[in-house]
């Protein structure tokens, strides 16, 4: 149950895709399946997962895990950049 609720919350909506206007280049946030969500929410676990301290991966998940599931900012602050970075950046989003 807590896996599952770590995945729900770290699922990403979107990601970019980079598109060149003249001079300048622009990030342009695209809707992510399921399938996809799913896929990026993992390798982001595994990846601040591998950041923590603890002597072997199977700690480092499991507090990682805990830590998402009670909404500590660690992991969710990546996230939620995208999130922002998507909002700032909707209105290019006609793809």
């Amino acid at each position: 149950m807590l896996f599952e609720e770590c995945i729900i919350q770290l699922n990403p909506l979107f990601k970019f895709k980079k598109l060149k206007f003249g001079s300048r280049t622009e990030l342009i946030p695209v809707y992510l399946t399921k399938k996809e969500q799913i896929i990026s929410a993992l390798k982001l676990l595994i990846i601040q997962s591998k950041k923590r301290s603890e002597k072997n991966l199977s700690e480092k998940i499991c507090n990682e895990v805990i830590d998402i599931c009670f909404n500590k900012l660690g992991s969710l602050k990546k996230t939620r950049e995208n999130l922002k970075l998507a909002y700032v950046n909707r209105r290019l989003s006609i793809i």
